[in-house]
């Protein structure tokens, strides 16, 4: 036997009296301020409202014994609230109200979730239950999605159906500071409120699982669970009865739960999440009604859509309504970016979306700071892992915590998204991170990128002049994951706007060597998908860098894709001008090679201006250079030009001999892009000698390659040549047929050509008549 007092660990204090109570509502206060807990912390600890704890704590109220273990429990009091807690008499022990006579919450406002409600409600009103296992129905969403209200809203509306009670019943989750309800501790209140004495409730989790079981055999109940943290929380509760029910609200994703229909809520829809804010202030507000309207979707985008944050919108208006929901637009547009700003004076956005930060682990809370720094929308297992700075399984794992939070989304393909308030949260929790911290995250994504971006770049054009990449890159740029050039140009689709971002945030962040090379590897996609817009915004970012660092080839050879993206928009006179700066640097420098790339351009621009002659003599003297360094690509690509231009002076026999050279080439080295746009240049070649037959073949050829190698652009430009022979044959029919078909490319790509094009169909339907 132990020496000395032991701790109770029961109630067995004074009988219960005024005097009784005061002294043990002074020890509960010293024990709940000595553990810095509010008294509405306390309460929503141990389901009291706080005024039942100001009320006890001012002696005014007797205590139950649950209570009070609870409050042992919860402030490790060490027995001392067992020791003072007033004993109650026999005659005064009152046995819990019976479940079917508690009621629920009263029904939140619910907009725009009609067929999730109903589906909710038609799967647990249909009692379909397998036998011997009630339903269950979870729904699942980020903080402040409107989770609670849905599942309210439904409860309500059973209350018919589960005649023997529907119970609600906060699990305590997701609420920082305080632990959440352990099933132990559930199934205890659940088995009172079941008229099961104290007494008689098995000390056991299991004996009490099953005795809960056996009670709720035969009954028709339904019961809400919020605020789930785990599936250990709820699998105690659930009866085994078919005539009962359980419907989870949580924010994780609990896989492994066995349910009849799942739920994964997103933010509302516009027209929803307006309609919502509308009805928080109806006729509250003077302003005019067009005003009002634009001030409500400005107030909804700032939201996000999110429930949590327009009930907040609203309380900002209520609580100055002097101002109206343009003070509230103001109030949200001068701190944009800053979750702060949506906070009514009671309730945070950032509180509540700070509170499923609170579970993570400390690299997982790492991660979610790092994420600000990633200026793209979609984050990958890749992207984590270096920010993270571990390798990808460890980058998989951190992102997987993240996403089985609900604090990312499903973004493109295999990727993630975060709601714009979570990622003004993150950005707000990065704030403890230091510069050289950002710098090294950045860098580490940037290395990471440059290196998938090379491998692609390297199947979508493989004999592309390449430069050395930085140090930082070696280890991943000799990537192989993709193994076709379908899947290379995949990636860049899929991840060009982060690309894009990439270089602008390297711009900013002064990573000026990354910016620059990532535009010269971006360049070989753009060329192949003529993405001009995008093309121009990554060389300008990368032109700054070079300027910056004073590094005149960078500067220089910048300057060269920059002005080719130019000449694509046919701006001829900004693209000159790029082509005069880069040729002046090359030329200074003795860089024949890169002078001739420049020379290169110039004669395409002369020839685009029809200035055929001079675009010969440029393209004959770049051609020259090539031919010296033994250069086979560069020189047939500028044979394809000299044959253009030739061509264009009528002198077709010296054309097609550059171009059926350049043909040549083109088929031994592979090229197969810039041997649809050679094919085609000689069958145009053909059909104004008044050779359509033959034109008719290389177009069609031209197509086949170009539809091989994915240039949607050559396609397009090859089927409308294709149909202009057909129709000189006078297969109008045939003509026709290939023009819908290259319109289609036209609309389905999002490419220049559509007015040409339609113009033909026109035509051609009208001759027909």
């Amino acid at each position: 036997m132990a020496d000395g007092p032991q701790p109770a660990t029961t109630p067995g204090g004074p009988p219960d009296s005024a005097a009784a109570r005061q002294a043990f509502g002074r020890e509960l206060k010293r024990w709940r301020m000595l553990r810095g807990k509010s008294q509405g912390e306390l309460g929503k600890a141990v389901y009291v409202d706080k005024s039942v704890i100001s009320r006890i704590e001012n002696g005014q109220r007797p205590v139950a014994a649950d209570f009070v273990a609870g409050c042992e429990q919860l402030l490790d009091a060490g027995g001392a609230l067992f020791a003072l807690a007033p004993t109650q008499g026999p005659a005064a022990v009152i046995r819990a109200v019976p479940l079917r006579e508690l009621g629920l919450p009263p029904a939140p406002r619910l907009v725009g979730r009609e067929s999730e409600l109903s589906a909710l409600v038609s799967t647990l009103a249909s009692g379909q239950a397998r036998p011997g296992s009630s339903q269950v129905c979870v729904v699942r969403g980020m903080p402040g999605v409107g989770k609670t209200a849905l599942v309210l809203c439904a409860a309500h509306q059973l209350v018919s159906t589960f005649t023997d009670g529907c119970v609600y019943r906060d699990l305590g989750g997701d609420t920082t500071g305080l632990p959440p309800v352990r099933p132990e501790d559930l199934l205890e209140w659940l088995l009172r409120h079941l008229q099961v004495d104290v007494d008689v409730i098995p000390a056991s989790l299991a004996d009490s699982a099953a005795l809960y079981r056996g009670r709720t055999r035969g009954k028709r109940m339904l019961l809400v669970l919020d605020n789930v943290r785990d599936i250990g929380q709820v699998m105690s509760v659930i009866p085994s009865d078919p005539g009962c029910a359980v419907i989870v609200a949580t924010r994780h994703r609990l896989s492994s739960l066995d349910v009849v229909h799942s739920i994964d809520l997103s933010p509302l829809a516009t027209t929803d999440a307006r309609e919502l804010l509308r009805k928080m202030v109806s006729s509250d507000d003077s302003t005019d009604e067009a005003g009002l309207d634009a001030a409500v979707a400005e107030i909804v985008q700032r939201c996000g859509n999110l429930p949590l944050a327009i009930h907040v919108a609203a309380g900002m208006y209520r609580r100055m309504p002097h101002r109206g929901l343009s003070g509230v637009r103001t109030q949200l547009d001068e701190a944009a970016g800053d979750i702060r700003a949506l906070s009514d004076g009671v309730t945070s956005v950032a509180g509540i979306l700070r509170t499923a930060l609170a579970e993570l682990d400390a690299s997982e809370r790492d991660l979610f700071r790092l994420l600000s720094v990633h200026p793209g929308r979609d984050f990958t297992a890749e992207s984590a892992a270096a920010l993270a700075d571990v390798d990808l399984s460890g980058g998989q794992r951190l992102i997987d915590g993240l996403w089985d939070r609900h604090l990312l989304v499903a973004g493109r393909g295999r990727g993630y998204g975060m709601h714009d308030l979570l990622r003004e949260l993150s950005a707000d929790d990065a704030a403890t991170l230091t510069e050289t911290e950002r710098g090294g995250a950045l860098r580490r994504l940037l290395a990471r990128y440059l290196g998938i971006a090379h491998a692609a770049d390297i199947l979508v054009a493989p004999h592309r002049n390449r430069t050395p990449l930085p140090d930082t890159v070696d280890a991943v740029a000799g990537d192989t994951r993709f193994g076709s050039p379908e899947k290379a140009l995949g990636w860049f689709d899929g991840e060009e706007e982060t690309l894009v971002a990439l270089a602008h945030a390297a711009r900013a962040a002064g990573q000026d060597e990354y910016c620059w090379h990532l535009a010269h590897i971006l360049r070989g996609y753009f060329f192949h998908t003529r993405r001009c817009a995008p093309w121009i915004a990554v060389h300008e970012d990368a032109l700054a860098c070079a300027l910056r660092r004073g590094d005149s080839w960078w500067e220089a050879t910048t300057r060269n894709n920059l002005g080719l993206a130019f000449a694509m928009q046919h701006d001829l006179d900004r693209a000159s001008r790029q082509y005069e700066r880069a040729l002046a640097i090359f030329t200074a420098s003795g860089d024949d090679i890169s002078a001739s790339h420049t020379r290169g351009h110039q004669a395409w621009i002369h020839h685009l201006r029809k200035e055929y002659a001079a675009a010969i003599d440029t393209a004959r003297a770049a051609l020259t250079v090539y031919q010296r360094e033994g250069m086979r690509r560069n020189a047939a690509i500028m044979m394809r030009e000299l044959g253009g231009s030739l061509a264009a002076l009528d002198l077709t026999a010296e054309a097609a001999g550059q171009l059926g050279a350049a043909i040549a080439e083109f088929r031994v080295l592979g090229l197969d892009l810039d041997l649809s746009m050679a094919l085609s240049s000689l069958a145009a070649i053909s059909l104004r000698s008044g050779d359509p037959v033959e034109a008719v073949a290389h177009f069609e050829e031209a197509v086949a390659v170009a539809h091989a190698c994915g240039s949607g652009i050559q396609e397009v430009a090859a089927l409308q040549g294709l149909g202009d022979a057909e129709l000189v044959i006078g297969r109008s029919e045939v003509a026709t047929a290939h023009w819908s078909a290259a319109l289609a490319l036209v609309d389905e790509l999002d490419l220049p050509g559509g007015g040409d094009l339609r113009r033909r169909l026109g035509g051609n339907r009208v001759s027909g008549e």
